[in-house]
């Protein structure tokens, strides 16, 4: 076995009225009857036909177990059926499994994860390639346009004109206030 079987147990444990009404002894029962039958498949569920085993793994004696396991259906603690399964209530729904708890599926998340942001920073350069060329032919048509205006307007050589425009580029180089 090259992983470590492990179950949840939640903080609330430790003030449970029900557990709390088990002795020392039978609350170490209960605790090794949970890890064990969480090493089982399906989880959560202990086959107990032959009582002798069960106890020889917990190392107590077969009458402990019986006894203990009475007392524990009486609280409601567990569930023992005519079968011969033992069962803890509520077992899979507070023992749900967590993506971490399958390796390969955490690795197939991850893929996926870093191919959407790949394919994010992708459209976003995109965008920006897009962006940058569609500012360039708006340039490209803006000067194409102003080459249009330029030889559309009759040129003027005069003097006047001359004079004007010089007083154009002068006023345009002056800090305005």
């Amino acid at each position: 076995m090259g992983e470590l079987p492990w179950f949840r147990i939640y903080t609330r444990s430790r003030s449970d009225a029900k557990l709390d009404a088990l002795t020392d002894h039978e609350h170490r029962i209960w605790f090794n009857l949970l890890c064990l039958s969480a090493e089982h498949q399906p989880r959560g569920i202990l086959d107990m036909l032959d009582p002798e085993l069960v106890a020889i793994e917990l190392r107590i004696t077969a009458d402990e177990l019986t006894a203990a396991v009475a007392r524990m259906a009486r609280l409601k603690l567990v569930e023992h059926g005519d079968d011969g399964f033992l069962s803890f209530p509520k077992f899979e729904e507070l023992q749900y499994d967590h993506p971490s708890d399958a390796p390969e599926k955490a690795r197939d998340r991850k893929r996926l994860q870093r191919e959407r942001e790949r394919q994010q920073r992708d459209s976003h350069a995109m965008s920006r390639i897009g962006h940058e060329a569609s500012r360039r032919e708006l340039e490209l048509e803006t000067d194409t346009d102003k080459e249009k205006v330029l030889c559309e307007q009759p040129v003027d050589n005069s003097p006047e004109t001359a004079r004007a425009d010089v007083r154009r580029r002068i006023a345009d180089s002056l800090p305005a206030n």
